[in-house]
């Protein structure tokens, strides 16, 4: 396998481990956001399906989004950092890599928006908090795919 730094593909690449420290200790973050959790979903990255419509005119959401926002909802919980503060005032900034495993195309503000919409009521009231958003998409190996969240708490303006 060949690596594609700067970006988290190989775990066992000097260079991409050290990559995972910066991407952990955002120097842009230092002294303006604590780290609230930082958590990675093994598998290839889901996009935000539209609601689909029944016959009779009901609404529901497809399994694959319900399940994907379960995964990130599972994986925020096992490493957040203290208790979740629901505070309305609070504001966040998240940062994302979707890496894509497969050559499927994915929109970028839907991978994005699946994320946000999983952690409403558990990292967040509402993603209305969320003032700053830094996502990437690359493209890794097969079987690669992973999808890096680090959610930050802001504590001044950034």
């Amino acid at each position: 396998m060949s690596c594609t730094w700067p970006f988290p593909i190989d775990p066992d690449c000097g260079e991409c481990q050290r990559y995972e420290h910066r991407w952990q200790v955002n120097a842009d973050m230092v002294g303006k956001a604590v780290i609230d959790a930082h958590f990675t979903i093994h598998g290839e990255p889901v996009s935000k399906a539209r609601p689909r419509f029944t016959r009779t005119g009901a609404t529901y959401t497809p399994a694959t989004t319900v399940e994907a926002e379960r995964a990130v909802r599972a994986a925020y919980q096992a490493a957040r950092i203290g208790q979740a503060d629901l505070d309305p005032e609070a504001r966040y900034s998240v940062d994302v890599v979707f890496t894509n495993g497969n050559r499927r195309r994915r929109d970028l503000d839907n991978m994005v928006k699946l994320v946000l919409d999983a952690l409403n009521g558990v990292a967040w009231a509402d993603d209305v908090q969320v003032s700053e958003i830094r996502a990437v998409k690359v493209q890794g190996g097969k079987g690669m795919g992973r999808t890096d969240v680090n959610v930050w708490r802001v504590t001044k303006p950034i």
